[in-house]
Protein backbone atom coordinates (compact mmCIF):
# COMPACT_ATOMS: atom_id res chain seq x y z
CA UNK A 1 0.00 0.00 0.00
CA UNK A 2 2.72 2.44 1.08
CA UNK A 3 4.81 1.89 -2.62
CA UNK A 4 1.68 2.12 -4.26
CA UNK A 5 -0.07 5.24 -2.72
CA UNK A 6 3.60 7.37 -3.50
CA UNK A 7 2.76 7.17 -7.04
CA UNK A 8 -1.07 8.02 -7.00
CA UNK A 9 -2.58 10.74 -6.03
CA UNK A 10 -4.95 10.09 -2.79
CA UNK A 11 -7.66 11.50 -4.28
CA UNK A 12 -7.21 9.60 -7.67
CA UNK A 13 -7.33 6.41 -5.13
CA UNK A 14 -9.89 7.20 -3.05
CA UNK A 15 -12.36 7.88 -6.22
CA UNK A 16 -11.64 4.50 -7.80
CA UNK A 17 -11.69 2.56 -4.54
CA UNK A 18 -15.38 4.36 -4.41
CA UNK A 19 -16.25 3.23 -7.91
CA UNK A 20 -15.09 -0.27 -7.28
CA UNK A 21 -17.23 -0.21 -4.09
CA UNK A 22 -20.13 1.36 -5.97
CA UNK A 23 -20.37 -1.09 -8.84
CA UNK A 24 -19.54 -4.17 -5.86
CA UNK A 25 -22.71 -2.97 -4.22
CA UNK A 26 -25.37 -2.27 -6.49
CA UNK A 27 -24.60 -5.62 -7.82
CA UNK A 28 -24.56 -7.89 -5.13
CA UNK A 29 -26.10 -6.31 -2.52
CA UNK A 30 -28.94 -4.21 -3.32
CA UNK A 31 -32.40 -4.93 -2.55
CA UNK A 32 -35.25 -2.47 -2.77
CA UNK A 33 -36.87 -2.79 0.68
CA UNK A 34 -39.18 0.26 0.06
CA UNK A 35 -39.43 0.45 -3.18
CA UNK A 36 -37.02 2.50 -5.38
CA UNK A 37 -34.35 4.22 -3.74
CA UNK A 38 -35.12 7.19 -6.46
CA UNK A 39 -38.09 7.79 -4.36
CA UNK A 40 -36.78 8.25 -1.06
CA UNK A 41 -37.26 11.90 0.35
CA UNK A 42 -34.85 14.73 0.14
CA UNK A 43 -33.52 14.16 3.50
CA UNK A 44 -32.15 11.15 2.77
CA UNK A 45 -30.39 12.19 0.03
CA UNK A 46 -28.93 14.68 1.85
CA UNK A 47 -27.76 13.16 4.95
CA UNK A 48 -26.57 10.55 2.64
CA UNK A 49 -24.19 13.05 0.81
CA UNK A 50 -23.50 14.27 3.99
CA UNK A 51 -21.74 11.19 5.28
CA UNK A 52 -20.55 9.80 2.03
CA UNK A 53 -18.46 13.20 1.70
CA UNK A 54 -17.81 14.44 5.19
CA UNK A 55 -17.45 11.06 6.55
CA UNK A 56 -16.13 8.42 4.24
CA UNK A 57 -14.45 10.43 1.38
CA UNK A 58 -12.82 13.43 3.72
CA UNK A 59 -11.46 10.07 5.65
CA UNK A 60 -10.09 7.67 2.78
CA UNK A 61 -8.80 10.59 1.28
CA UNK A 62 -6.88 11.80 4.22
CA UNK A 63 -6.07 8.10 5.43
CA UNK A 64 -4.03 7.67 2.03
CA UNK A 65 -2.66 11.59 2.21
CA UNK A 66 -1.14 10.09 5.45
CA UNK A 67 0.43 6.89 4.08
CA UNK A 68 2.23 8.77 1.34
CA UNK A 69 3.80 12.05 3.75
CA UNK A 70 4.31 10.03 7.03
CA UNK A 71 4.36 6.43 6.15
CA UNK A 72 1.73 3.26 6.83
CA UNK A 73 3.32 2.68 10.47
CA UNK A 74 2.45 6.65 11.94
CA UNK A 75 -0.80 6.22 9.96
CA UNK A 76 -2.00 3.31 11.28
CA UNK A 77 -1.82 4.30 15.06
CA UNK A 78 -4.04 6.91 14.49
CA UNK A 79 -6.55 4.33 12.59
CA UNK A 80 -5.93 2.45 16.24
CA UNK A 81 -7.04 5.60 17.99
CA UNK A 82 -10.55 5.71 16.66
CA UNK A 83 -12.41 3.69 19.38
CA UNK A 84 -10.87 6.60 21.86
CA UNK A 85 -11.84 9.46 19.85
CA UNK A 86 -15.55 8.12 19.32
CA UNK A 87 -15.77 7.56 22.61
CA UNK A 88 -14.71 11.29 23.83
CA UNK A 89 -16.82 12.48 20.90
CA UNK A 90 -20.24 10.81 21.74
CA UNK A 91 -19.61 11.74 25.70
CA UNK A 92 -19.50 15.39 24.60
CA UNK A 93 -22.04 15.92 21.72
CA UNK A 94 -24.21 12.50 22.32
CA UNK A 95 -24.13 12.46 26.27
CA UNK A 96 -23.20 8.85 26.11
CA UNK A 97 -21.99 7.19 29.90
CA UNK A 98 -18.34 6.41 30.22
CA UNK A 99 -18.38 3.19 31.97
CA UNK A 100 -15.44 1.15 33.26
CA UNK A 101 -15.16 -1.29 30.60
CA UNK A 102 -14.45 1.89 28.07
CA UNK A 103 -11.81 3.11 30.09
CA UNK A 104 -10.29 -0.18 30.53
CA UNK A 105 -10.38 -0.28 26.54
CA UNK A 106 -9.43 2.55 25.79
CA UNK A 107 -6.46 2.13 28.36
CA UNK A 108 -5.39 -1.59 26.85
CA UNK A 109 -5.87 0.48 22.82
CA UNK A 110 -3.19 2.94 24.03
CA UNK A 111 -0.80 0.47 25.62
CA UNK A 112 -1.19 -1.89 22.28
CA UNK A 113 -0.21 1.13 20.31
CA UNK A 114 2.29 1.57 22.16
CA UNK A 115 3.61 -1.72 22.07
CA UNK A 116 3.13 -2.26 18.33
CA UNK A 117 4.94 0.61 17.15
CA UNK A 118 7.69 0.94 19.92
CA UNK A 119 6.87 3.89 21.18
CA UNK A 120 8.12 5.73 24.25
CA UNK A 121 5.67 8.40 25.04
CA UNK A 122 8.07 10.56 26.72
CA UNK A 123 10.64 11.34 24.00
CA UNK A 124 7.78 11.09 21.75
CA UNK A 125 6.57 14.30 23.06
CA UNK A 126 9.95 15.76 23.74
CA UNK A 127 11.33 14.93 20.62
CA UNK A 128 8.58 17.59 18.13
CA UNK A 129 9.02 19.68 20.51
CA UNK A 130 12.77 20.18 20.53
CA UNK A 131 12.75 19.96 16.37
Amino acid sequence: LSSYSKEVDAITLSFYIYIFTTVFDLLFYYEPIHGSVFQMSGEFWLYLILITIGASTFGTTMFFYCVKHIGVKETSTFNFLVPFFAMGLSFIFLGEEIGLASILGVVITIYGIKTLNNLKFSSLFIDKVSK
